[in-house]
């Protein structure tokens, strides 16, 4: 075989190279487009071991506390994938209110308004933009899940973080947040919304026990979850750290499943809170999907928990199956992240808009007494 036909008849160097790579590229029976994203996530979940399945539901660490794998973006967190399989790794990084921890991968992310601020707009399409613009620069910084969202509503105002949410009335909140989501998920990054749920306070907030009954948390906290997947249908929920009636919101089966996967007909993945992961068998039985950003209970306690059976192999598949159900509706495989500039002029446009729409004042036009 000659050079030309190597690099292929009269074609460019570059072109050719291309096309036998391509040709090279392995293929799998995922990754026919026509398939819905259940139909490809089973199709993968078939060609799995268990050291496999393990490994993608949960995380490896985050910059600081423990030396990273070769592959992490330098995020808060990470999954490693499965790359034998052609999927790729899930690459988060904090952007409630813009790219945050994107380590040296840019050196420019827009600071946008707090999330408190643009839902003072009162307009969906300004929390669009909002979200649009954080999931462009998350792409061009390499990651391909956001860590933003925040939902919970304003019931304690000395709350630390009242700043990333959206309020305290559930209409608006859900709304706004919603929209936002939709922005991100539509430039093809796993959208997130948290904490789920009754989370209120910084101050101790992994010991703090929300007593409340079922019918106010739906007609409140629960409702303005409810409208934000509604409309945005994001590929994740972040569970909280808070307990919630006795039970750490992570290993909470009535807020998991009977609602947010029953009720809500939520078919994402579950993501705990940053260390808010408490245990192996009874959070997977609750409905836990990923813990993270380490492996302390489903790494080796939990594959140990599926050989005893003490959780089932279908349990398991289940959740291995939502996150990469995540990864294909979000267009996360097809559509993968390439890093690039951010465009810090429209970052400014953006931002000035958005800051702008929400210095507004609110008023009756009529009147009760004239």
């Amino acid at each position: 075989m000659n050079r030309k036909q190597v690099l292929g008849w009269g074609l460019p160097l570059a072109l050719a190279a291309t096309t036998i790579a391509a040709a090279q590229a392995p293929t799998h029976t995922w990754d026919n487009k026509s398939l819905s994203a259940d139909q490809r996530a089973h199709l993968v979940l078939k060609e799995m071991t268990l050291d496999e399945k393990i490994g993608l539901v949960h995380g490896y660490g985050m910059p600081g506390e423990t030396e990273l794998p070769e592959s992490s973006n330098g995020g808060a967190g990470l999954t490693l994938g499965v790359p034998r399989l052609g999927i790729p790794p899930i690459q988060m990084a904090d952007a409630a209110y813009g790219v945050t921890r994107s380590a040296p991968n840019g050196r420019y992310s827009t600071s946008l308004p707090s999330v408190l601020g643009a839902t003072a707009s009162w307009e969906p399409k300004s929390a669009y933009e909002y979200g649009k613009l954080i999931a462009t620069e998350l792409r061009l910084q390499g990651y391909n899940m956001t860590l933003g969202g925040g939902v919970n509503l304003t019931r304690e105002p000395r709350d630390g973080r009242t700043f990333e949410y959206a309020g305290e009335d559930p209409l608006l909140a859900g709304t706004m947040d919603g929209n936002l989501m939709l922005g991100e998920r539509e430039q093809h990054v796993i959208s997130d919304v948290k904490h789920y749920a009754i989370n209120d306070q910084e101050n101790g907030r992994f010991a703090v026990n929300a007593i409340i009954d079922k019918r106010s948390m739906r007609e409140s906290d629960l409702l303005a979850f409810e409208i934000a997947l509604g409309i945005a249908k994001p590929s994740a929920v972040m569970c909280s750290y808070n307990l919630v009636n006795g039970d750490h919101a992570c290993e909470n089966d009535y807020l998991l499943n009977k609602v947010l996967k029953g009720d809500f007909h939520f078919d994402g993945f579950v993501l705990s809170d940053w260390s808010g992961t408490h245990s192996a068998a009874k959070a997977s039985h609750a409905g836990l999907d990923m813990e993270q950003p380490n492996d302390f209970f489903y790494g080796a306690p939990l594959k140990k928990a599926v050989e005893d059976h003490e959780v089932t192999m279908a349990e398991l598949d289940d959740h291995v199956v939502r996150i990469l159900r995540a990864q294909f509706s979000s267009g996360t495989i097809d559509f993968p992240a390439e890093k690039g500039v951010v465009d810090v002029d429209n970052g400014y446009k953006v931002a000035q808009a958005i800051e702008e729409k929400s210095i507004v004042l609110l008023k009756n036009e009529e009147t009760c007494c004239r």
